[in-house]
């Protein structure tokens, strides 16, 4: 009844919207080198401008339903102009001997200019009969309800200078293997700066000097009998300055349900990204077998802390600095034809995950948020069988599992051990009168939540009949999606931080025919 869902409902919310928006944007490049002997002086650079207008009108209609159904109507006019300019100017001198030697210089410099001008329409008296209130004729009347806590305005110029020296140093190992070696030491000095106006005047200017690293090693071997061996590592340190704009100790309410703060404390973020590849093909099975891993760490990365108020429904964010989040990845893959023809072929590849997230938690009857630590371990397999009885007719199976341990010692948190696999078959079918037949079936399970909605089966199954006519140049083909009608418009993921985000965008099951032709137009050759 109405009288229990006002009971349980913290807030009722109406929103209705109308924009305009005219965008212009320029892009242009330029690329150019002198060659001195068997040196090289490159030049390379970038220019691009884009100018945006955005007009909005919206209605914000709030109910507190727990505070004796007060009201909070809002009708707002926004404009809200940008202007963005980059520009990108890089040279380079390559010196050649076994590989080379190349001092560089790079010059990156950004403009921003952006204006959020909000009006509260609401507060003149010429509404009309639905709801909209007129845009007013004057300027002096628009400015009478000009919404100056919530409106700003800001410039920005961001200067970037890297200098710094690559290295490249190409061998020979051996008969038949090759490798490099390329390390960049670059020096970067970032300089940016900012003019913030909010009710009063800000400005800002931060100025600092970046070490950013990088090396990768490769090897490449190949053997008599066109067996190959590659493996690379990449290792690279990059730093960021936090966004200017979150860095001014702002209070924004213009949606009253989300009231975002800035932070003046935010810091510097340092990342490091490592990755490694092998991989090995072995040309008498048409076999080859692959391992990739991964490490990455973060320090100051910026986390969104949010308090919840459980009386209003009001959720309050402010950007922060946290340490501790790293991630590690690795995964091994191995396929091979398993018979004499070549027609049966296996696929399987399994990797493991871990993920410590460190993040801000809203904790009831507390004024700020805490950090919550998450570990989050994942295990995964993938195994496919394809055969190929001969042109006309192939089958193919697959078997898919993923495993999920989910930890934290932040108090209230449940650990979760859950579980997502799928298995299924599929076959493609030449027919006569050059038809096509091709279907899928798979069944979708998901076991170990506590949520028992989320522990389902989903059968899937897809079909499709295609003809080709004109020599192949003009396609028809007719779909039918989800047969059965089993695929839920509910999806649920488990992400860093342990919590299931539902998302309702899942296309329904349906039929559709679809019309494709391809031509070709070879260029004319010129004598």
């Amino acid at each position: 009844s109405y009288g229990n869902y006002k009971d349980i409902t913290l807030n009722r919310l109406k929103t209705q919207s109308e924009s305009n928006q005219k965008a212009f944007s320029f892009l242009t490049n330029f690329q150019s080198g002198i060659r001195t002997a068997v040196d090289l002086i490159r030049f390379d650079g970038s220019v691009s401008y884009q100018n945006t207008r955005n007009n909005t009108f919206s209605l914000y209609d709030l109910d507190y339903l727990r505070n004796n159904g007060t009201d909070d109507y809002r009708n707002y006019y926004k404009h809200s102009p940008s202007q963005d300019f980059n520009t990108h100017l890089e040279t380079s001198y390559n010196y050649t001997w076994h590989g080379s030697i190349s001092p560089f210089y790079k010059f990156d410099y950004h403009y921003n200019h952006t204006e959020n001008i909000l009006y509260r329409l609401d507060k003149l008296s010429n509404r009309d009969s639905t709801g909209y209130n007129l845009l007013p004729s004057t300027i002096d009347a628009l400015n009478d309800v000009l919404d100056n806590p919530n409106s700003y305005n800001y410039t920005e110029h961001d200067y970037n200078h890297s200098a710094g020296l690559g290295i490249y140093y190409d061998t020979h190992l051996g008969k038949t293997g090759s490798g490099f070696i390329s390390i960049s030491l670059p020096l970067r000095w970032a300089k940016n700066s900012m003019d913030y106006h909010r009710v009063s005047n800000y400005r800002l200017s931060i100025d600092k000097l970046f070490f950013e690293p990088s090396l990768c090693v490769n090897y490449r071997r190949t053997t008599k009998s066109n067996n190959s061996i590659y493996a690379n590592l990449d290792l690279k340190f990059t730093s960021q300055i936090p966004d200017l704009v979150n860095l001014i100790g702002y209070s924004d309410d213009s949606d009253p349900l989300n009231i975002r703060l800035g932070n003046p404390n935010l810091k510097n973020t340092h990342l490091m990204n490592l990755s490694t590849t092998f991989t090995m093909n072995i040309n008498k099975h048409q076999a080859a077998l692959s391992f990739n891993a991964n490490f990455n760490h973060t320090n100051n990365a910026v986390a969104y802390g949010f308090v919840f108020d459980k009386t209003s429904g009001v959720t309050t964010t402010k950007p922060i600095s946290v340490n501790g989040n790293w991630t590690a990845g690795a995964s091994i893959g191995y396929t091979r034809t398993i018979d004499s023809k070549n027609r049966l072929t296996i696929d399987n590849k399994f990797g493991a995950d871990y993920n410590h997230c460190v993040d801000m938690s809203g904790v009831s009857g507390e004024n700020e948020s805490v950090r919550s630590i998450v570990g989050n371990l994942s295990l995964n397999d993938e195994l496919k069988l394809d055969y190929r009885l001969n042109d006309k007719l192939q089958f193919g199976m697959n078997a898919k599992g993923r495993y999920s341990h989910v930890t934290s010692a932040r108090s209230g948190f449940n650990t979760i051990n859950a579980g997502d696999f799928s298995y299924g078959f599929s076959t493609v079918m030449e027919m006569p009168w050059h038809l096509q037949f091709s279907t899928d079936i798979t069944n979708f399970c998901h076991r170990g939540y506590s949520d028992e909605a989320m522990n389902r089966d989903e059968l899937i199954w897809n079909v499709r009949l295609t003809r080709s006519i004109l020599k192949g140049k003009l396609m028809i083909s007719l779909d039918g999606f989800d047969l059965f009608g089993h695929l839920s418009n509910r999806q649920y993921i488990l992400n860093s931080q342990g919590r299931t985000e539902t998302y309702t965008n899942v296309i329904p099951r349906y039929a559709m025919l679809r019309i494709s032709y391809r031509f070709n137009k070879n260029p004319k050759s010129k004598l």
